[in-house]
């Protein structure tokens, strides 16, 4: 009985033990979710401030069309 007893507890240290590791990477996962949730706010946000208007495009492509023509006249 005491055998048993011992082995049972050995189990559940064993199982104890493998609780807290992953508890622990179950922290170290969601640290780094937070980190590339940050991460992912701060480039969308550059992204969406570095975006071309399609009507500055479009303006410079004019610009550039109608230069073209004056340097072909001239």
């Amino acid at each position: 009985m005491e055998q048993m007893l011992n082995g049972f507890q050995t189990d559940l240290s064993s199982i104890s033990s493998e609780i807290q590791t992953l508890q622990q990477q179950s922290v170290a996962m969601n640290q780094r979710l937070k980190n590339r949730q940050a991460v992912r706010g701060e480039l969308s946000q550059f992204v969406d401030e570095m975006v071309v208007p399609d009507t500055m495009i479009t303006s410079v492509i004019h610009s550039l069309s109608s230069l073209f023509l004056v340097v072909l006249l001239s």
